[in-house]
């Protein structure tokens, strides 16, 4: 053992076993069973919207996801009505997800009235559906304030 191989062993901590409830392990069915969760299979090369319409300026949008193996995209846009007809405004641009560990859990403040849409997009997987469990939940930030930024 050379000088440096003992410095090292001496400045390491050996604390011993980990206990299980800090192992990060992925369980689905816990997520699954709570309150409000909802399933959805996206078909490979498509994808799945969840509208929410806000009904006033300044609520707070939440979401909560889990896939069950694989990623999935994830975006939020905005969707208003106007005289040229629907326009449609990407609020949160898409990025493909892992949940390996835990659920992805997120918020955004609705600054404008209208119908905001989650979209879970597996249009470029070419070969596999993903199962996705979600839940959205809208309310006041005077409500919970922990989810503000």
């Amino acid at each position: 053992m050379g000088i440096f191989t003992s410095l090292l062993l001496l400045q390491i901590n050996w604390a011993g076993t980990v206990p299980e409830r800090y192992f990060m392990t992925k369980d689905v069915e816990k997520f699954a069973k709570l309150n409000g969760v909802k399933k959805v299979v996206v078909p490979r090369q498509a994808s799945f919207d969840v509208p929410v319409e806000v009904k006033r300026p300044g609520l707070v949008l939440e979401w909560e996801y889990e896939v069950t193996c694989y990623d999935i995209g994830f975006k939020v846009l905005f969707e208003e009505k106007g005289p040229n007809g629907t326009e449609t405004e990407e609020l949160i641009p898409m990025h493909k997800f892992e949940t390996e560990y835990e659920p992805l859990r997120g918020s955004m403040i609705c600054e404008r009235q209208g119908n905001y849409i989650i979209v879970f997009d597996n249009t470029y997987s070419w070969f596999n559906s993903k199962e996705v469990h979600y839940r959205t939940c809208l309310g006041s930030p005077k409500e919970n304030p922990s989810i503000l930024p």
